[in-house]
């Protein structure tokens, strides 16, 4: 958890310096690598991937390959389709995303797939085109609806949205642990996991969101 909390601060850190982001990414997914934590692993890289870093994209495909699972497999085709320019790596990318919820993924694999069909005539390249158009703009309307602060704090526990709003406020660690009678490491672990299902970085932007 503390490493998925800090993969997030990263992207938010660094999101207006690809090349530096894209970097620190590759640093923690080493790292988690190491301490065989492979899915923040592999969350980190395909963040990287995702911002057009091409290092990142082999790294990914050679974790994701070593992995299994259907978001492996997901994981793999995306970036062995980036590496290797072909559409249909990143549609089958796209169609197991959107199959396994991850429609963010779906999304960049769709276009990806749409960049490289652009301006191709046969057949077998139009008929990947609207597959890939599909996938995108069904994915899109659905990140627009999902990404929304409300929705995410919808999906937490009356315990846990209680929770983020006592954080996004001004109430410290100290008097959250006493009025609701856990340790203040408890209190740590559990905004650990809302902040990772909020997307947010921590507090302050925690607090941003919700106002």
């Amino acid at each position: 958890m503390r490493l998925i909390t800090l993969a997030l601060q990263v992207e938010a850190r660094f999101a207006g310096d690809p090349k530096q982001l894209c970097a620190e990414l590759r640093s923690l997914a080493r790292s988690s690598l190491d301490r065989g934590m492979v899915p923040v692993a592999l969350h980190c890289l395909a963040a990287a991937t995702r911002h057009g870093c091409p290092a990142a994209a082999r790294e990914l495909a050679a974790a994701a390959a070593a992995a299994t699972g259907r978001w492996a497999g997901a994981l793999y085709c995306f970036s062995a389709g980036q590496e290797q320019g072909n559409p249909a790596l990143l549609l089958e990318a796209a169609t197991g995303a959107a199959l396994l919820g991850n429609e963010l993924l779906c999304n960049n694999a769709a276009q990806a797939a749409l960049q490289l069909l652009e301006g191709r005539a046969d057949g077998d390249s139009r008929e990947q085109l609207r597959s890939a158009r599909r996938l995108e703009q069904s994915s899109f309307r659905k990140l627009r609806q999902a990404n929304s602060i409300q929705a995410r704090m919808a999906a937490l526990s009356p315990f846990e949205a209680d929770l983020a709003r006592r954080a996004a406020g001004t109430a410290t660690r100290r008097e959250m642990s006493e009025d609701l009678h856990l340790s203040p490491r408890t209190i740590d672990w559990h905004l650990g996991k809302i902040f990772h299902k909020l997307h947010v970085s921590g507090r302050s932007e925690l607090g941003e969101a919700l106002r």
